[in-house]
């Protein structure tokens, strides 16, 4: 490839000395704009996360961009290191904020030995202004950094390939790693600038550089090698479109990252008119540096093209095309113009355009880059009432609100709030916009709360207040009795003593979280007991929850009335899935049954955005009372599990359960062996029908051609003395027929039900013979 660049180009220095007051002044408007209300506008979501997560350990960092996170983790090591200076919005946005400044002289410093001093300082005066840089470099994440080093790259390349030398192959070797370590799609610049490279090289006359090239072949493979080794994503989950529709996508892009406008037409094929009649002005002028750009510009678009990537495809990711499209443009701009004092022409005109900018609310307005949070944080302690419940609609959401809280107010007014349980809770619901993800509108979700009594505009929100009349529930009169203590704020405001340290997630049938992930929080349930009191009980609660992390705690502690606490269960971690059932055999009166659920936090989970107990969930717990006298169809002692068989049925001659189809078994789990005893009744009415029942595999009683019964009148009543076995013990009933088998159509007894009904139990039980006053499965 010939190059009309003389073999020794000048140095950095002196390039920056040519271009005069024009750059100056162009890197001095570009510092304006850019520092301009830096610390105003409030982070969003996606700037958000690398302060939550930086503030973890470095190994917690390291962890979670093995197993979670979409980005390398020497981002977030950067801005841990900033935030050991400090944690303003715009400290931690002065990383972006110098790479995209130092960018503007490096883009002179490339293009002017290239294409001429007015040119480049054309590409100069729209990278100041242009609306995706001036983004870029006022956001806490790596895409400015990864254009300032991939241009850099750049320029050292050339130097390079116009006269290889060994400093310059080690600063390329570094530039080259550090773009590569922020973001796995700068592989893609890597495969354009290595092979642009190695074809310089190929093609150029000898002596080639080969040793160079392989070290810096060698050295860009181990930085290669370093950041990959934390890519943990399947291609197989990313979505996939046609090459010609993610083509599209691509141009798109680019197109917004250069003028902001990636949807019609004309600036579709404006951008490739662009591309083109460039690129064949910079030919005429560099080969190489066309050759580069034109690579640059269209060759990782080709390959996420033709990779049909479609998942996430952003205007951010083909970022780094954007100083070499700037250079197409000033090139363009220059031929038509001409050399006459174009560069200053080109410095004033950005001047005016970045008074403009200054005056654009897009970028340095309090609620820009779509982020609420700081205003959140300091409305919400005004907003919400003394004593209230608060509820939010998105815990996500609340995370960036808490960042900002906690650095307004010490300790966080948000967090640990005193709840008054009184006749009436007052409840605070904070909507971060509509609710369409709770209910199918949001008349229809805030009508479970009693009334509300007002609502508070928010920043991007709205705080709806409820009042919610606590009516804690009452076992009885009627048996069985059931009740849930759901994750929702009505429940909660209606059910419970005392809350405490916890958030509320709302959606997926709601889960109650630790606030943070360094704090405790409890709820208390309260159930009143029956009046009056009908006989010996047995309560059952069934309480589901995660904590998969060991280390963290999940504890269910009760009392009646004032006797002293016990411990029902305490998980210490290591369960992702868990359901604990505590059956609580009551033989005397009590007022109140209160029920106390600590989450305990400590230990992290990388699946956790910044410091939230996330990781330790308790979910909607069911709870069931009836009298040990009735409890004829279940276990008092035992937490059944059971198969093949219909929920309990009442009608005025009494109640039953239908055994469905060839099989019945009850199933339930022991520490350690222990006798027990097992009762059925069982109520025929299939004519013929053949019945057998064992326990762990031994037989325990068959019939055969048994005549129908009369309803509810068992003929078959079997009682046994059984020896439980340490882990899993069956209890299994088989039938010979049931209603509608289809080879044996005489036992189709109830043509209209469509259940497979073999025979209807009227006793079904499975108890210890000395149970404990608390057992816990």
């Amino acid at each position: 490839m010939s190059t009309s660049v003389a073999p020794d180009t000048p140095s950095f220095v002196a390039l920056l000395r040519s271009g005069g007051w024009p750059l100056a002044l162009l890197v001095l408007i570009a510092t304006l704009v850019r520092f301009y209300s830096l610390e105003i506008p409030s982070m969003w979501w996606d700037e958000i996360l690398v302060p939550l997560n930086a503030v973890t350990s470095v190994g917690d960092i390291l962890l979670r961009a093995k197993t979670e996170d979409f980005h390398p983790p020497v981002f977030y090591l950067l801005i841990k290191l900033v935030l050991l200076v400090g944690s303003s919005d715009a400290l931690l946005r002065l990383p972006s904020v110098l790479a995209g400044l130092a960018t503007l002289p490096l883009l002179y410093v490339l293009a002017a030995p290239r294409v001429g001093r007015a040119a480049a300082l054309c590409a100069v005066a729209l990278m100041t202004v242009n609306g995706a840089m001036l983004l870029f470099s006022r956001q806490v994440r790596p895409y400015s950094l990864i254009i300032f080093l991939s241009l850099l790259g750049a320029e050292l390349l050339l130097r390079w390939v116009e006269k290889p030398r060994m400093k310059l192959t080690t600063g390329l070797v570094a530039a080259t790693c550090g773009y590569i370590c922020l973001h796995y799609l700068s592989i893609l610049i890597l495969a354009v600038q290595g092979s642009f490279a190695a074809a310089n090289v190929v093609f150029r006359p000898a002596p080639r550089p080969w040793k160079q090239l392989a070290l810096y072949a060698g050295g860009c493979s181990l930085g290669v090698a370093a950041t990959w080794h934390f890519f943990h994503s399947s291609p197989s989950t990313l979505t996939q479109g046609s090459v010609a529709t993610t083509a599209l996508l691509a141009l798109d892009r680019l197109t917004q990252i250069f003028c902001g406008d990636g949807s019609t037409p004309w600036a579709r094929g404006g951008l490739l008119a662009l591309t083109a009649v460039g690129t064949a002005l910079v030919w005429r002028k560099d080969r190489r540096l066309a050759v580069l750009a034109l690579a640059t510009i269209l060759g990782p678009a080709a390959a996420l093209s033709l990779a049909r990537y479609n998942s996430y495809f952003n205007a951010w990711h083909v970022s780094y095309a954007a100083p070499f499209l700037c250079l197409l443009a000033g090139t363009c701009l220059s031929a038509v113009l001409g050399q006459r004092r174009l560069g200053e022409a080109a410095a004033l005109a950005a001047t005016v355009v970045a008074m403009m900018l200054l005056s654009d609310n897009r970028y340095y307005a309090p609620s820009s880059h779509a982020g609420n949070y700081k205003e959140q944080a300091k409305q919400l302690p005004t907003i919400l009432r003394p004593g209230a419940l608060v509820a939010y609609s998105e815990l996500s959401e609340l995370d960036g609100v808490n960042w900002y809280a906690a650095h307004f107010v010490r300790p966080n007014p948000l967090q640990q709030r005193q709840i008054t349980i009184a006749e009436t809770v007052s409840v605070d619901f904070v909507a971060f916009g509509g609710l369409g993800h709770l209910a199918v509108s949001d008349t229809e979700y805030l009508a479970h709360f009693d009334s509300i009594t007002g609502k508070t505009p928010l920043a991007g929100g709205t705080v709806y207040h409820a009042a919610v009349r606590h009516a804690p529930p009452r076992i009885g009169p009627a048996f069985p009795w059931h009740d849930t203590l759901g994750m929702t704020p009505w429940d909660l405001a209606r059910q419970c003593q005392a809350v405490a340290g916890v958030n509320l997630v709302n959606f997926f049938g709601g889960w109650l979280v630790p606030e943070t992930g360094d704090a405790p929080g409890y709820v208390t349930y309260v159930v009143d007991g029956p009046k009056p009191f009908a006989g010996p009980l047995v309560i059952r609660l069934h309480v589901p929850f995660e904590n998969p992390i060991a280390g963290n705690v999940v504890r269910l502690t009760y009392t009646f009335d004032d006797e002293p606490a016990l411990v029902a269960f305490e998980s210490r971690g290591g369960e992702p899935q868990e359901r604990r059932t505590v059956i609580l055999r009551r033989q005397t009166p009590f007022s109140k049954l209160r029920c106390r659920f600590d989450l305990e936090p400590g230990k992290w989970s990388p699946s956790i955005t910044g410091n939230t107990g996330g990781a330790v969930r308790l979910k909607p717990v069911s709870l069931y009372a009836n009298t040990m006298d009735r409890e004829i169809l279940d276990s008092s002692s035992l937490a059944l599990a059971m198969d093949g068989v219909g929920p309990v049925e009442t009608g005025p001659e009494g109640q039953w359960r239908w055994a469905l189809g060839d099989t019945t078994t009850l199933r339930f789990h022991l520490e350690k062996a222990a006798p027990l005893t097992a009762a059925v009744n069982l109520v025929n009415p299939i004519a013929g029908q053949g019945i057998s029942i064992s326990f762990n595999g031994r037989p325990l009683a068959a019939r055969q051609g048994l005549a129908p019964d009369k309803w509810l009148v068992p003929s078959l009543r079997e009682t046994w003395q059984l020896h439980g076995q340490a882990g899993e013990n069956v209890l299994t009933v088989r039938f010979d027929a049931w209603n509608g088998k289809a080879d044996a159509p005489q036992a189709t007894f109830a043509p209209g039900d469509g259940r497979p009904l073999a025979a209807a139990f009227t006793l079904l039980r499975l108890d210890l013979d000395n149970p404990a006053a608390t057992l816990v499965y």
